[in-house]
């Protein structure tokens, strides 16, 4: 799924969202938003497919998944087979997934076959490949894997 120039987009699913909505989401590619976060914990734990993720331009986003209190639970969020995390342009991006008010870090996530991170112009975010829990060794910023991701979501009729 590719969405862009979508300056209006305040929420991309709002209450409690049904496994069949995203359960076959196999990338997201987002240019151009004032989302403040992308999903919420309930729906993130319905993105099992998700292999590419492309955040750009995002001037307001603050976070990937906003954790709410009344759903956290302790949930670990788990992305099985996010393979490729493309964050650029992101001002006010502070963490992957937000914390709570009882809880001060993120709730951890997962992401064991993540192979390539790709950060640039996210000021406020410090994150690591090894925030994910990944199994694989993980390709930072690297500009051959990010052009053919761009070229796989953005050029395709993917």
């Amino acid at each position: 799924m590719r969405l862009y120039d979508l300056h209006k987009l305040i929420s991309i699913s709002s209450g409690p969202a049904p496994q069949a909505i995203f359960h076959n989401l196999r990338s997201l590619a987002l240019n151009g938003c004032k989302l403040k976060y992308l999903f919420t914990i309930d729906v993130a734990q319905y993105l099992l497919l998700l292999e590419d993720l492309w955040l750009q331009n995002c001037y307001k986003l603050e976070g990937v998944i906003e954790s709410r209190e009344e759903t956290v639970n302790n949930k670990m969020i788990i992305f099985p087979e996010l393979k490729s995390l493309h964050l650029q342009d992101l001002p006010h991006m502070k963490w992957f997934c937000s914390p709570t008010k009882s809880a001060t870090n993120p709730k951890d996530t997962e992401c064991p076959s993540l192979q390539h991170l790709y950060m640039r112009d996210c000021p406020h975010l410090s994150l690591t490949a090894s925030d994910f829990n990944t199994r694989n060794p993980v390709q930072i910023n690297n500009e051959k894997q990010r052009s053919s991701m761009y070229k796989r979501l953005w050029d395709s009729g993917k």
